[in-house]
């Protein structure tokens, strides 16, 4: 050994919602969720004796790092094009800024306890919530419409269809990825927080990072 006795896994809050929603099979059709569970379950069971392993079950990250794109460059992009409304799935995610993501490592290394599944975030959103909070930090104003699930369902199935056609399969099949999208994965980060010496909030300021580092110039710096 390197000698090192404390570890930090940065696992996936889905993992949670596969084990509480074990009638969705998550991690049986969701190679990502598979992964993040194996992950997990490699990691405690390496850890043993000789070194004390915590894991941070993470939600959707937003902020800004140097050198990298944000993966909402995409959701970003499609919210600046020129149209009167922004079509999208139903229910919502927690969320944390990567700010709070660093200090949860650092509080799970200085106090966390071996063996533990800290859920943590900032905040819950609905997808309409988080919407309207990207367009304020972007300076947009749009009217969110949600669409039905049977509608995601029909246009997956035809992207589906259309790669069968081609040859192609992917890595994940799109019609189970939307199992556990529209659903509202809400979580308590209060106890993770407590447990690991940080603070919530800080979204607005998350938000807006993650508008300039997707290349998206903000009409001004203030915060409220």
């Amino acid at each position: 050994m390197a000698g090192i006795r404390r570890g930090v896994l940065l696992s996936s809050y889905f993992a949670q919602f596969d084990r509480i929603w074990s009638e969705l099979r998550l991690s049986g059709r969701h190679p990502y969720i598979r992964s993040r569970r194996d992950q997990e379950a490699a990691a405690l069971e390496a850890g043993g004796v000789q070194m004390d392993v915590l894991i941070l079950e993470l939600p959707y990250i937003f902020g800004g790092m140097p050198g990298r794109m944000p993966f909402w460059k995409s959701l970003v992009d499609y919210l600046h094009w020129p149209l009167l409304w922004v079509f999208y799935m139903k229910g919502g995610p927690a969320m944390i800024s990567v700010d709070h993501v660093a200090e949860a490592i650092i509080g799970a290394l200085k106090q966390g306890q071996d063996g533990a599944r800290c859920l943590i975030g900032d905040e819950n959103l609905t997808r309409t919530e988080l919407l309207n909070r990207l367009m304020v930090a972007g300076g947009w104003k749009k009217r969110v419409v949600l669409l039905p699930n049977w509608l995601l369902w029909m246009g997956l199935g035809v992207v589906k269809g259309w790669h069968w056609l081609q040859g192609r399969e992917g890595g994940l099949d799109p019609t189970r990825f939307l199992a556990p999208q529209p659903r509202k994965t809400f979580i308590d980060p209060r106890p993770a927080q407590d447990a690991l010496g940080f603070e919530g909030g800080g979204l607005v300021a998350a938000f807006r990072e993650t508008m300039r580092a997707c290349g998206y110039a903000l009409e001004s710096d203030e915060v409220n």
